[in-house]
């Protein structure tokens, strides 16, 4: 925008600089719809892995580990992240 603004005051061409911000403008439409996608992909695989047992998050299998006091606040913080 201060390079578009830049350019109106000094009366330069506006073809490149109009050029250069609406590209920036339809990057930043179609970047955020793919990060959302993206970051909502991650959260299922994470959220899943995290109550199967996925041995890439190392947890252990089955729910015996989640009987044990000394997790209580953790498994708290992580519902409530979870949740958003």
């Amino acid at each position: 925008m201060g390079v578009l603004v830049g350019a109106v005051q000094r009366g330069d061409p506006l073809a490149d600089p109009l050029a250069f911000a609406g590209s920036i403008f339809v990057l930043l439409q179609v970047l955020s719809p793919i990060h959302q996608a993206v970051s909502a992909n991650l959260g299922d695989r994470t959220a899943h892995g995290s109550t199967t047992g996925s041995p890439r998050l190392r947890a252990p299998a089955g729910h015996g580990h989640l009987e044990d006091p000394a997790l209580t606040s953790d498994l708290t913080v992580a519902r409530d992240f979870d949740l958003g």
